[in-house]
């Protein structure tokens, strides 16, 4: 499983599009903190700012730039990161290297779970390079603590993980990452609607009593993506969550995403 994990890493290196991210991911931090600045007011208090922006205090300029970071996060990073990590829970099924893969005698599940690890893996190093790491150095400079802005960051990850999950079913019947990219994006456009469906579809569109039936448990089936990305800006602000729903059901979904893609990756004939 490790060395799955490994060479999945190491795939992501060698594209072109994983290797940006990863070049991306280094220079954020880098940016940010060659352009933060610690200044001193005449009463000799402490305000940060940035080259180019007015200084405020630590506290505020923190809550400024951890929400920035979070939003980067939840939007283009997970897009870029969908569009850089799809293709490595396919590359080992392509005509021509899954006889090589899976002649080795490795379980194909263990190949599944250990594609799937190796891109959250890969997805939660990036997010450290970039978040988390500029993150600690506003904290030694400032004193203003990252720990709501840690717990946050892990929900965003967490989030790309469960989209991840739903990509891996895909996967297994896809001929071409294209396929499940642009389901993963129709998917991120229609889950917010889901979760306020009542408002949305009950009113107007589906009025029987077996429609919202059905869509109710729709809703309860596939996971929560837009309420996760939510709730890590809520903690972010007020460091509560107001329901551990959106988490556990899922967490529940990501079990069943896997076990259903290793069922059919090993029904699936190379």
């Amino acid at each position: 499983m490790g060395a799955i994990i490994r060479d999945t890493i190491l795939e992501s290196i060698h594209r072109k599009m994983g290797l940006a991210l990863i070049l991306f991911s280094l220079l954020v931090p880098v940016i940010l903190i060659g352009m933060i600045r610690l200044e001193h007011t005449p009463k000799g208090e402490v305000e940060v700012a940035m080259i180019g922006f007015h200084s405020l205090p630590p506290e505020v300029f923190a809550l400024s730039t951890f929400m920035g970071l979070l939003d980067l996060l939840n939007s283009w990073w997970a897009i870029l990161g969908v569009f850089a990590i799809t293709p490595l829970l396919m590359s080992y099924m392509e005509k021509g290297r899954a006889e090589l893969v899976i002649a080795k005698g490795t379980p194909r599940w263990k190949l599944c779970l250990g594609r799937y690890l190796g891109s959250v893996v890969l997805f939660a190093t990036l997010v450290f390079f970039m978040a988390v790491v500029p993150a600690v150095y506003l904290w030694a400079r400032t004193g203003v603590s990252i720990r709501q802005f840690l717990i946050a960051s892990c929900l965003s990850a967490f989030t790309f993980g469960v989209l991840l999950s739903l990509i891996s079913i895909l996967a297994m019947g896809a001929t071409h990452p294209a396929i499940p990219i642009i389901f993963a994006f129709v998917f991120n456009m229609f889950v917010p609607q889901l979760a306020q469906r009542k408002a949305v579809f009950y009113q107007d569109i589906i009025t029987s009593q077996w429609g919202q039936w059905l869509l109710d448990w729709v809703y309860r089936i596939l996971p929560k993506t837009s309420e996760l990305v939510v709730a890590s800006r809520k903690y972010l602000n007020a460091g509560v969550l107001d329901s551990w729903w959106p988490i556990w059901s899922s967490a529940l979904f990501v079990v069943g995403a896997l076990a259903l893609s290793c069922w059919l990756l090993h029904k699936k004939s190379f």
